[in-house]
């Protein structure tokens, strides 16, 4: 009986740790998105630092239309139960300069 508490228990635990490191990777969280572009693409950036940006993160569908740059990155809800879509708008001045940006999010149940 022992033995058998003991396998059920690491097996147990396995699957919580797998599914923390899984959870950390494919979450999407809109407040650490937000973060990331205001330190890493503040306003007055290039629009070529913008593009590496959003390339980083490997978004589902990107739009490049000369003062607008779309692109909509996937994953998870922090729930892990449904999923979510973050498209990002970026408007650029004639020059190339980053203007602003703006975010809309779209959850679908999985």
């Amino acid at each position: 009986m022992k033995n058998w508490l003991r396998r059920t228990s690491i097996v147990i635990g396995t699957v919580v740790v797998a599914l923390v490191l899984l959870g950390q990777h494919y979450v999407l969280s809109s407040a650490k998105l937000d973060e990331a572009i205001k330190a890493e693409v503040p306003l007055g950036s290039a629009k070529a630092r913008v593009v590496t940006f959003i390339q980083k993160r490997h978004p589902v569908a990107y739009d490049d239309m000369g003062i607008k740059l779309k692109a909509r990155l996937q994953g998870l809800a922090e729930n892990m139960v449904y999923r979510k879509d973050i498209v990002i708008t970026f408007e650029f001045s004639s020059d190339g300069k980053l203007l602003s940006y703006s975010t809309k999010e779209y959850l679908t149940f999985l």
